[in-house]
């Protein structure tokens, strides 16, 4: 975890060059994780766990994501709601093949270099920031 951060404050210094125009790219990191209560069966918390050890890119022109848990690049469809700006949000739809999907929404009108995000998929919710 200790090696995300230092990335994220490396990039993070990266950010005046960057904040000339809308970056290609965003680049996150999960901080928790919430999900219902499982009832009997599988405990799953080693899901949320897993997101968080890996920083994670969102490219904002196609809406790939790529990371181990909270990735679409195998899914049929994704839709960017919104492209986010200084006043709105960015939001992205994925879908895959077997009806499964994800929603992602950055809050790119917060003010400053982080920008923090929900991601929804298999009914358990990931926060955290974007630069």
């Amino acid at each position: 975890m200790r090696g995300h951060s230092v990335v994220l404050a490396a990039l993070m210094n990266l950010m005046p060059i960057i904040a000339h125009g809308a970056p290609d790219s965003y680049y996150c990191e999960v901080i928790s994780h919430q999900a219902p209560p499982q009832k009997g069966g599988e405990d799953l918390e080693w899901v949320g766990e897993t997101a968080k050890e890996q920083a994670f890119t969102i490219d904002r022109k196609t809406g790939r994501v790529i990371h181990p848990v909270l990735g679409n690049a195998n899914a049929l469809e994704r839709i960017i709601l919104t492209s986010g700006d200084s006043s709105s949000r960015f939001r992205l739809l994925s879908r895959w093949p077997s009806g499964e999907g994800m929603y992602v929404e950055v809050q790119e009108f917060e003010e400053g270099p982080r920008k923090p995000f929900i991601a929804v998929l298999d009914m358990r919710a990931y926060f955290g920031f974007c630069l």
